[in-house]
């Protein structure tokens, strides 16, 4: 993040303000905003797995005009998801005002599937 010194700084005033000089604990997460908004920009951004592991439709489906049958192998395409134009704000920047709202509060976002989908995904 050395490209972002003006994040790095909030990051730290942050930490700095909610957990002082004590050990950092899980319930902090919540008092964590900003910070927490980062780390979930960053997995967007770094796009880890590009092409989830694969998946089987359960019934048959229609996908974009295209009917997929029961029992079909798909490979879901992270990447689409995680650049989608529709689903970001500023899709292929560095921005991590994707996961605050206007009042500065961090919010989950559906489009946000930085490993896989569907109900084996990985918790974030």
């Amino acid at each position: 993040m050395a490209k972002y010194p003006k994040i790095q700084e909030q990051v730290q005033e942050e930490l700095s303000e909610v957990i002082g000089g004590r050990q950092v604990q899980v319930e902090d997460r919540q008092n964590l905003h900003f910070t927490d908004a980062v780390v979930h920009e960053i997995q967007r951004m770094a796009n880890i797995t590009p092409i989830a592991l694969p998946h089987r439709t359960t019934k048959d489906i229609t996908f974009q005009g295209h009917i997929i049958k029961k029992e079909t192998t798909v490979y879901p395409l992270m990447t689409s998801v995680l650049y989608d134009e529709s689903e970001w704000e500023n899709p292929r920047t560095f921005y991590p005002s994707h996961f605050l709202d206007k009042d500065g509060k961090f919010v989950k976002r559906e489009a946000f599937l930085p490993f896989s989908a569907g109900r084996r995904a990985c918790p974030d």
